[in-house]
């Protein structure tokens, strides 16, 4: 028998081996597994303290554990022995129970990672027999904890299984017998290939042989027969075709290397283009390979393990390509790391070099390659080893990878990383816009998940990971970030994705609580909702067919065995899939799609649409908890979790200095090393504080409680009450002094200037504890109103300010563009001659121009100063030389009209303007035509005099004019009545 075997090496710190087994293989066979026996001996069941049994627990779990970490990269496993741990209720007697304990989950896991199961379990479903007995006490204690655990795959090799009592031991013995003889098989089921029906040969070719079958006497004669028979050919022809197809195919792999390098060739015929040989490397795949005569004439280095493709390393072998990808990155980390560390900077700052400038190197290679799981333990420790300055770690994981708004500190997870990466190539991967080829590879690598040959509704089910390590890691990291957001994904379905659902591993299909996967059904092609449904009318198939189905595949079936699981398999069927299937009938022909829609903050996204950054939101949501820190201020000041996110606003706004945000991070979160929590971990060795020295040093004795911080509490309140004193509004009487050093003002009051108050009450604890510090360190005669001037304003440059006199003027900028803004603005309000403004705007803004504007502003303000002083409201400052030409022209016709009173008045307002690039041309010329358009001006009022003499001798000659017409028509009407008084006077 060719038989690769396995066996653990276990000290004896962990089992004793005996011979309480015995395993009998007979036959023999090419068939290679992994056989891993093992007896081990932990009996908790005799009379032990609570310690002794603590430790044997330990010792169980431990063992498994080591076991797990042993054949986690084996196969084909069999795994027998004394466990020490029953399975059931049915493997222990008299009043011994059955354990959940942590050993017992472990072994379930052991057993779920490499789909192991107890054989005889499963073999005798109802029985009870015990593997070990003893006599305690005059109690009788037994129970089954001596058993084989068998890979699901080799079961069919085991012949029988049993116990043998014996006296020489209070163990049985268990003995298996494996036959692993070549078993003859049956030709299987076979499937025709569909890429045939493009063939237009083959489909000429079948339609001939219909042709010809139906010349035959037996298509009128015996149908049946003559369609049995048809059918067989058509099979045959296309086994046959299928064949010469795959030889062809893999005579034409090597073949088609001279013909793709003539491509090239013409390639760089017409473009110049030329590939470089002694470059380029050709990998065979699979069992593809060149002979010696075959690498000599193409030309080409041939690659045996790996290449570098685009910046990744690919290739057969797995460990080496992950050691050239990751290994490397690491070490350059590593090493940038420890020289960042050299500069002080605060967790914030950090947060941001590891963020901006390490784990971005890594985003490309995440993207298109796995991560193995030592390069992310390696990855993970060096950033929070960084972060926290290889010290002990202030704030848990889960909690600074949340955004800052919710305490955290936004620093980058990798492996929500990943997975949002991969739920975006599962987008990708369900649009049928998007047409790429690993999408065949993926169909590929997922119809070998039990055999069921799935394609995209696979995503309905949650495979195992036992199953799930059949795929390749990138594939299996799709399943895993589907599965950690399944309760926050919805699947719309049409009639057709319901008729698709797999009936197999599928959430929505559950007897017993658990998941089936019923290997007879699916040997025999019953995977999905439709192989259970009529083809041409509504419901489901009736309990003779399905079993008709599973004889055809294997003989010997228990027919009431499976009439009762496929009723039970009814029963768990959704309701709405069943009125589906009962009233709407399956259409192959109607093309499928699946939608998977996410929801984010009661949010509905579509997959397909999703960026990654929106991914990542939902993947860390899963993982993000909230502050342990915040429930002491809670507690001390009944504040609730939503008030938090105002105050972590506050925290963390823009313009505060680093260490005042890195100070209340600290002071929030309660993870400032007090003397109480330095006792308790045995760093010192009393608790009492060294400024006092009178009470417990805890956070609320160093900002609050100590009796030295009276006189400065004092000063604190006096500032307030200045504050204050302009406060229109009812929550005033909500403000309590001591809630408001340490969180802070939550609500906005009409009156006050919360932001500054926030921030004066940073400044305020950080004066507090910055004199702690001082006064630990040795220094004397130091009190907080000193460290408030001396330590913070004359050390800070950010902090350049007296809180109690600049109250509402000073806003820091750090931006150079809004500093350049504000200098621009200046020099404007001198030239125009702002004085007052500009003189109030740089007193509001001195300690943006102290650093770096300081010289050139009060250097040359004196000169503008003295000029701009003058023409107060006369200058207007203009940028664009198209407008300074266009007042210049303006200018010049107004002289040459004459309107000089107009052109000098825009002189002067303009002077600004003029007095920089047209003083010359203006002021030389202006005599001249100064004097020409006064002479104008004088002819200009002789022509309006005139013109106005004329235009009254026009009105005198219109209103003679006027007084003729009514003259004319008073005659008119006088001539018109004597006319007709005198016809009348004839009649």
């Amino acid at each position: 028998m060719a038989t690769e075997e396995h066996s653990i090496d276990i000290d004896d710190e962990y089992s004793t081996l005996d011979d309480d087994e015995e395993v009998i293989v007979e036959g023999a066979s090419s068939y290679t597994e992994s056989l891993v026996c093992s007896d081990v001996e932990l009996n908790t069941d005799c009379k032990i303290n609570d310690s002794g049994k603590e430790k044997c627990i330990s010792d169980r779990g431990n063992f498994f554990d080591f076991v797990i970490d042993y054949t986690k990269d084996l196969d084909n496993l069999i795994i027998g022995g004394d466990f020490n741990t029953s399975l059931s209720v049915l493997d222990r007697g008299s009043k011994t129970c059955h354990m959940n304990d942590e050993p017992y989950r472990k072994l379930t896991k052991l057993m779920d990672d490499n789909n192991l199961y107890d054989i005889w379990r499963a073999r005798n479903p109802d029985c009870r027999i015990f593997s070990w007995k003893r006599i305690s006490e005059g109690k009788l204690q037994q129970s089954r904890i001596d058993y084989f655990l068998v890979s699901r795959n080799m079961s069919s090799f085991v012949q029988s299984l049993y116990y043998n009592v014996t006296s020489m031991s209070d163990h049985s013995f268990v003995i298996m017998n494996l036959n692993c003889t070549c078993i003859e098989r049956g030709p299987g089921l076979w499937v025709l290939n569909n890429t045939l029906l493009f063939n237009e040969e083959y489909v000429q070719r079948v339609k001939d042989i219909i042709s010809q079958e139906k010349e035959s006497e037996l298509f009128h004669r015996d149908f049946l027969v003559w369609w049995d028979n048809l059918k067989y050919r058509i099979k045959r022809y296309s086994q046959i075709l299928s064949s010469d197809l795959a030889k062809q195919n893999k005579r034409d792999n090597k073949e088609s290397i001279p013909e793709v390098f003539k491509e090239f060739d013409l390639y760089s015929k017409a473009t110049g283009a030329k590939i470089n040989r002694q470059k380029s490397e050709i990998l065979c795949l699979g069992t593809g390979t060149l002979s010696v005569v075959e690498k000599d004439h193409i030309g080409l280095k041939v690659c045996e393990d790996y290449f570098q493709l685009l910046g990744v390393f690919i290739g057969k072998n797995r460990k080496m390509c992950d050691e050239m990808n990751w290994k490397n990155k690491i070490v350059k980390i590593k090493s940038l790391l420890n020289i960042w560390l050299l500069r002080r900077f605060t967790i914030h700052g950090r947060v941001s070099v590891i963020n901006s400038l390490m784990l971005s190197r890594f985003w490309y290679a995440l993207f298109v390659t796995a991560l193995p799981e030592w390069a992310y333990i390696e990855i993970k420790r060096l950033c929070l080893n960084f972060i926290w300055k290889n010290r002990c770690h202030l704030v848990k994981y889960n909690c600074i990878v949340d955004d800052k708004s919710r305490g955290g500190l936004n620093v980058a997870d990798i492996k929500c990383k990943i997975y949002a990466f991969r739920l975006k190539f599962l987008g990708r991967l369900l649009d049928d816009e998007y047409e790429v080829l690993w999408k065949y590879t993926f169909k590929y690598f997922v119809s070998s998940i039990y055999d069921m040959k799935l394609c995209h509704n696979v995503f309905y089910t949650v495979i195992p990971n036992c199953e799930l390590k059949k795929l390749p890691v990138v594939y299996q990291e799709f399943f895993q970030a589907l599965n950690c957001i399944r309760e926050k994904i919805e699947f719309p379905l049409s009639v057709e994705n319901i008729y698709d659902q797999p009936l197999f591993v599928n959430p929505n299909i559950v007897l017993n609580n658990r998941t089936i996967v019923w290997h007879d059904f699916i040997g025999a092609g019953i995977v999905c909702l439709k192989d259970i449904c009529f083809e041409v009318k509504t419901g489901f198939l009736p309990d003779l067919a399905i079993v008709e189905m599973i004889q055809v595949v294997y003989e010997d079936v228990n027919v009431q065995y499976v009439v009762d699981r496929y009723r039970n398999l009814l029963n768990v069927i959704p309701v709405e899939w069943k009125n589906t299937v009962n009233t709407d009938i399956h259409r192959i022909s109607i093309p499928r799609t699946i939608d998977i829609s996410i929801i984010c903050k009661n949010v509905h996204y579509d997959l397909k649409l999703c960026s990654t950054k929106t991914l990542y939101t939902i993947m860390l949501e899963n993982i993000v908890e909230e502050p342990v820190g915040i429930e002491l201020w809670k507690s001390v000041f009944n504040v609730s979790s939503e008030a938090f996110s105002k105050i972590w606003e506050h925290v963390n706004m823009y313009w505060k200095p680093s260490n005042l945000v890195e100070l209340d991070f600290k002071v929030l979160h309660n993870c400032i090393f007090t003397n109480v929590k330095l006792q308790k971990i045995g760093l010192v060795d009393d608790n009492i504080c060294k400024v006092c020295c009178s009470e417990k040093e805890d956070i609320l004795h160093i900002f609050m409680n100590c009796d030295k911080l009276e006189d400065f509490h004092n000063y604190l309140s006096s500032l307030l009450v200045r504050i204050f004193e302009n406060c229109d509004s009812d929550k005033i009487s909500l403000v309590r002094s001591e809630e408001l050093l340490i969180l802070g003002l939550r609500w906005h009051m009409k009156g006050v200037n919360d932001t500054f108050l926030n921030f004066f009450m940073s400044v305020a604890r950080y004066c507090i504890f910055r004199r702690r510090n001082l006064l630990n360190s040795g220094y004397s005669n130091c009190s907080a109103e000193s460290i408030t001037i001396g330590f913070v304003w004359q050390r800070s440059k950010a902090i350049y300010l007296e809180a109690h006199m600049l109250t509402h003027r000073i806003k820091r900028i750090r931006k150079e563009s809004e500093k350049q803004e504000i200098f621009e603005r200046l020099q404007l309000l001198f030239q125009i001659g702002q004085c007052s403004a500009a003189t109030t705007a740089i007193i509001s803004n001195w300690t943006v121009f102290s650093s770096k504007y300081y010289n050139v502003i009060w250097m040359r303000s004196k000169d503008i100063y003295l000029e701009a002083h003058k023409p107060t409201h006369r200058m207007k400052r203009i940028r664009k030389d198209s407008e300074k030409q266009e007042i210049f022209e303006r200018l010049q016709l107004l002289f040459q009209i004459g309107q000089c009173s107009a052109a000098t008045t825009a002189i002067i307002s303009n002077w600004a303007v003029f007095s920089s690039k047209y003083y010359n041309v203006i002021w030389m010329t202006s005599k001249d035509i100064y004097l020409e358009a006064h002479k104008l001006t004088h002819r200009i009022k002789r022509i309006r005099k005139d013109s106005e003499k004329q235009e009254i001798f026009e009105r005198r000659i219109m209103k003679d004019s006027e007084k003729q017409k009514i003259f004319d028509k008073k005659f008119h009407t006088l001539m018109c009545s004597q006319v007709l008084g005198f016809i009348l006077n004839m009649d």
